[in-house]
């Protein structure tokens, strides 16, 4: 749950500690502080106590009615428990209902009621489709899991392998049903009309499939929610034994070119090459099946052009979309810097690993730039570094790239907000560089730290505060990217953001009956924009500076490079 905000001030007047005038000097802790402290520490007398005292004064607060039904649950009290529940329900609660429908729903299973236990854990699921693995855990609802409804809801069994095109059908109606009920709005992109000939089409002809056809089928399926979180993706595992296997290249789009940026030693002699085929296709023709038919949906075309190297990569995946025909031997043409045409054959030597999707390649495969004399740009140095920072001496600027929006275990993303400023006034920097041009999400809500420092900081002013986006600028990094867009005085510097400031999202991990394969619906809407008519694809740069081969060969950051010329 969202953490409620938490208010100090100096006279702690409704604290059981002294006041000011009494005999202590210190500011101290008020009644909100100590709640707070309490539910994160989950001393749930405490805090059944102190919620208690604050909803008298404030009982409209939801989010205070739901703490206090949360610590009851944990305390076996039940009644109020309940009571504060429906409270918080009916008040609203700042992140997500299903919170309390689930431990409703809970309440209702240890007290044996089956009936409502189900209609309050099918509306949890209905919030959010995480509660369908989080239920298939829980004690609680274990005696129920022998009933068709339970089953059904939980996607717990399915029909026999013996008759897998049978099993295919009840997986595909589950996934269906799970998105039309789980999704924001499910039918914002597709048509209801279309949503139902495409699925009504793919049920009568599984019988006629291969296994990795109906796969890929499920991801196109997933993807007609058309959001950068919704998906239906075998990739990311199945149980059918159907292993997806990945190139030993590295893929990368410059310009509207796909180039190989990495290769493992056996193949280091492509690196640097334009791609112009794959397979008996044109790498311009791959684009467009992607973007026509997308396996996972897309907030915009620069999602695209940072997802689609790490799908090409996946010969199975090709496979299935009709480019090759053996996924054991991928032709490729390709084209040299004197614009020679070769012809290679790259065989697959790895499984798929989904982490790929954010992250360099090896250190010991050859790299595009691995015979640049310059070193190597420092975007590039700490690429799985969740943040870090380095004062430019020579530029007297305070660089801090920040790679994922999570809390490192030795510091908080909080706490490092305050060492980079504090370091950037130390060092007089004439201004602040945050880089999540790499960063492609994790916690949002850590981003609300940030950007209230920012804000506050001295450094939001016009030339004092650059922020280097780029197509892998995604996810739970666009609301806080989105805030200083909207408040901050920050110049955005790089190519655009690879999801619109407004956007439907959120990962809700699910696995489907049958295979196993893991999907995704979207639940919530993230308005980051100026307002809920702000229609951009993305955010765009001010200081436009899209990756180039040149630059990128010779170890330049082109977006550090025009930061440096625009403050010059």
């Amino acid at each position: 749950m969202k953490q409620l905000i938490s208010i100090a001030f100096l006279i702690g007047c409704l604290s059981t500690l002294p006041c000011i005038g009494q005999s202590s000097i210190y500011p101290q802790k008020s009644v909100l502080d100590r709640a707070e402290e309490a539910y994160s520490s989950k001393n749930w007398k405490q805090v059944v106590s102190i919620y208690k005292t604050l909803t008298k004064k404030s009982p409209y607060h939801g989010d205070f009615h739901y703490r206090i039904g949360r610590a009851s649950f944990m305390l076996r009290d039940y009644v109020n428990s309940k009571k504060h529940f429906e409270e918080a329900l009916k008040n609203g609660i700042s992140t997500n209902d299903g919170y309390a429908y689930y431990y409703l729903a809970r309440i209702e299973a240890r007290l044996g009621n089956e009936d409502n236990a189900y209609k309050l854990l099918s509306t949890s699921i209905n919030y959010s489709p995480d509660y369908i693995s989080i239920a298939k855990r829980e004690d609680d609802f274990r005696k129920y899991t022998s009933s068709k409804k339970t089953i059904e809801l939980l996607g717990i069994s399915v029909k026999k392998k013996e008759n897998p095109s049978e099993a295919w059908r009840e997986e595909l109606l589950y996934l269906k049903n799970r998105m039309e009920k789980s999704h924001y709005n499910i039918f914002h992109y597709t048509s209801k009309e279309k949503w139902d000939s495409i699925i009504s089409n793919f049920y009568n002809s599984m019988p006629n499939l291969t296994t990795n056809q109906i796969m890929t089928k499920f991801s196109e399926i997933g993807a007609l929610a058309m959001d950068s979180h919704s998906y239906a993706n075998p990739m990311f595992g199945n149980a059918l034994n159907y292993v997806y296997n990945m190139l030993p290249v590295e893929f990368y789009y410059f310009k509207d070119k796909l180039f190989i940026r990495a290769a493992s030693n056996p193949y280091s002699s492509l690196v640097g090459k334009e791609v112009v085929k794959i397979g008996d296709f044109n790498t311009n023709d791959i684009y467009r099946m992607f973007k026509q038919t997308p396996v996972t949906g897309l907030d915009n075309d620069f999602q695209l052009k940072w997802q689609l190297p790490w799908l090409l990569r996946s010969p199975e995946l090709l496979q299935g979309k009709g480019i090759l025909k053996d996924p054991g031997n991928v032709k490729v043409l390709l084209r040299g810097e004197k614009g020679k045409l070769t012809q290679h054959t790259i065989k697959p030597n790895m499984v798929m690993n989904p982490s790929v999707m954010s992250s360099i390649a090896p250190d010991d495969w050859f790299h595009m730039n691995s015979s640049s004399k310059n070193p190597i740009p420092l975007y590039l140095k700490k690429p799985n570094t969740t943040f870090w920072m380095q004062y430019l001496k020579k530029e007297n600027l305070m660089y801090v790239q920040i790679n994922n929006m999570r809390d490192m275990e030795n510091e908080p993303m909080a706490g490092f907000t305050d060492r980079f400023l504090k370091n950037a006034r130390d060092n007089k920097a004439k201004a602040i560089v945050i880089d999540v041009r790499l960063n492609n999400g994790g916690n949002a809500q850590l981003g609300r730290s940030l950007v209230k420092k920012m804000l506050k900081s001295s450094y939001n002013k016009k030339g004092k505060l650059f922020v280097i986006i780029g197509r892998n600028t995604f996810s739970a990094t666009m609301p806080p990217i989105a805030a200083l867009d909207k408040w901050s005085e920050a110049i955005f510097v790089g190519e655009p953001t690879g999801t619109r400031p407004n956007f439907i999202a959120e990962g809700n991990m699910f696995q489907l009956p049958y295979s196993r394969m893991y999907a995704s619906v979207s639940n919530n809407y993230w308005q980051g924009g100026f307002n809920s008519n702000d229609s951009r694809k993305w955010i765009a740069p001010e200081l436009g500076a899209e990756p180039n081969v040149e630059d990128y060969k010779n170890n330049i950051d082109s977006a550090l490079k025009a930061i440096v010329n625009y403050l010059d």
